[in-house]
């Protein structure tokens, strides 16, 4: 589980709080990017399940971690409202990619906040997702 006094517990909202845990959260002088490392839990039982003896991430623990890593970046909870595209072009197998960088772009415009993510590690992108939503 993520343990910081940086950030309120009831931000965080993880699966079970040990699907992945934070490694490092690097957020760039401009403000407007992040790039973050996590390290997956092999052992889930989300694992146990999709699939058993070939796990794989599934897609929307990839979009969740994203919203959950936004809500710490922005110290309050990011309601997704829009997910304007994804697109999953690897699949992400704990076994063999437990560490995972999410590199998260965004801009506010009004009030709505666009981000524009891609996960990947070393060479391989595993998504891209390009979604909205807002602050509460």
């Amino acid at each position: 589980m993520f343990q910081t006094k940086s950030f309120p517990q009831k931000m965080i909202d993880m699966f079970n709080e040990d699907f992945y845990s934070i490694i490092k959260l690097n957020t760039t002088s401009n403000s407007k990017s992040t790039v973050a490392t996590i390290e997956l839990n092999r052992e889930h039982i989300i694992y146990q399940v999709h699939f058993p003896n070939n796990p794989i991430t599934p897609g929307v623990c990839i979009i969740q971690v994203a919203k959950e890593l936004l809500s710490i970046i922005f110290k309050s909870k990011l309601e997704i409202d829009k997910i304007k595209s994804v697109k999953f072009l690897s699949p992400i197998i704990p076994t063999i990619h437990s560490l995972i960088d999410y590199n998260l772009n965004w801009k506010d415009e009004g009030g709505v906040i666009y981000v524009k993510i891609a996960v990947s590690k070393d060479d391989t992108v595993f998504s891209i997702i390009n979604m909205q939503g807002k602050l509460s």
